[in-house]
């Protein structure tokens, strides 16, 4: 009986405690949300404009197809009418169909340009999320 206890207490606590392998952003199921492992203070300056798009559970910046990777404090959340709402520490960014603005720059200009982005995001980049465009870090906004 014991033993059962146990078990149960560490998969209760197991819910309420972060990966040990790093940062992960909680995101709506089968929805992937890459997130940098780390803050950083110092960003890439340029400017990327087109609707945030969801596309096989992945979010997107259209035309371009480019997917998005997002800063550290970045979470998502799905609206009762099925957009993805991305906020950065509380600042809404957009949601899926906007139009936007995202300052920052490309990590990787192709779909098998992987090396730098799944070492920023600690993660593999699952195949269905690999874009034609390449990937975009995208800045916190002001």
């Amino acid at each position: 009986m014991r033993a059962g206890v146990v078990v149960s207490f560490l998969a209760t606590l197991s819910l309420y405690l972060p990966a040990c392998s790093g940062h992960e952003a909680v995101a709506p199921q089968g929805v992937f949300f890459p997130t940098l492992t780390k803050s950083q203070d110092s960003w890439p300056a340029a400017l990327a404009s087109g609707s945030l798009t969801e596309k096989d559970g992945c979010v997107l910046l259209m035309p371009g197809d480019v997917l998005l990777i997002w800063p550290h404090e970045a979470s998502v959340e799905r609206t009762s009418a099925g957009r993805l709402r991305i906020a950065v520490d509380g600042k809404l960014v957009g949601q899926t169909g906007d139009e936007v603005q995202l300052g920052g720059g490309l990590l990787g200009e192709s779909r098998n340009a992987l090396g730098q982005v799944q070492s920023l995001i600690g993660e593999p980049i699952p195949e269905r999320c690999r874009p034609d465009g390449g990937y975009w870090l995208a800045t916190p906004p002001s």
